[in-house]
């Protein structure tokens, strides 16, 4: 190896190599630095797997669901109803539960005229459901597609057990149509708390 002749006066970080060996100055000696780098070495082996499960992560909420309440200023994709169908004739009277169902369908026609009483279910009453100033719209189709001569229909209502007036279309209650469903809609409006209410109804024959 060549002898060192370190230069006079060097700054500090100077570096002074003689035969691939280098130092560095750093004010008040010279210190070895750096050195050759040598090739670099194969990749060693793959760890094995861990056998460590993690924890479970936290439930996320559950799926939206709405009942009772309000929806303001909603846009819905698709809207499904639940229709309650009975495969009997229509009775002369029946309780139009809204709480099954808003839409009944008798599939058995009728053999006579009928009363429906509209309530929530058999432990609420529709007045408890409706505040003043709220309605509902309930529907009752009657098959009388297989019935030719003689049909019947819908004379009056009641309301958790007390009549009610049904508003008709045009003014003129419907008369049953032979070979058709007749579809019956009933919009009842709570106006005053005594409970008080304004029925409108229509049928519509579809044939």
């Amino acid at each position: 190896m060549p002898a060192i002749d370190f230069p006079n006066s060097p700054a500090v970080d100077d570096v002074h190599t003689v035969g691939g060996r280098s130092w560095k100055w750093d004010g008040s000696t010279w210190s070895r630095f750096g050195g050759p780098v040598g090739p670099t070495g194969p990749t060693g082996p793959t760890g094995a797997a861990s056998t460590v499960t993690g924890p479970t992560g936290a439930t996320g909420p559950a799926a939206a669901s709405l009942t009772g309440g309000t929806v303001t200023g909603s846009l819905v994709d698709q809207l499904e109803e639940n229709w309650n169908i009975v495969a009997t004739a229509v009775p002369s009277s029946f309780n139009f539960d809204i709480k099954t169902a808003s839409i009944w369908y008798y599939t058995g026609g009728s053999t006579v005229d009928w009363t429906p009483n509209f309530r929530g279910n058999s432990t609420t009453t529709l007045s408890s459901l409706l505040s003043v100033g709220n309605s509902i719209t309930c529907m009752l189709a009657v098959n009388h597609l297989s019935q030719g001569l003689t049909v019947y229909k819908s004379t009056s209502i009641t309301i958790d057990g007390v009549a009610a007036t049904v508003r008709w279309q045009g003014s003129l209650s419907p008369t049953g149509n032979i070979s058709s469903i007749d579809l019956y809609s009933y919009t009842i409006i709570k106006t005053a708390a005594t409970p008080t209410y304004l029925v409108i109804g229509s049928m519509t024959q579809f044939k």
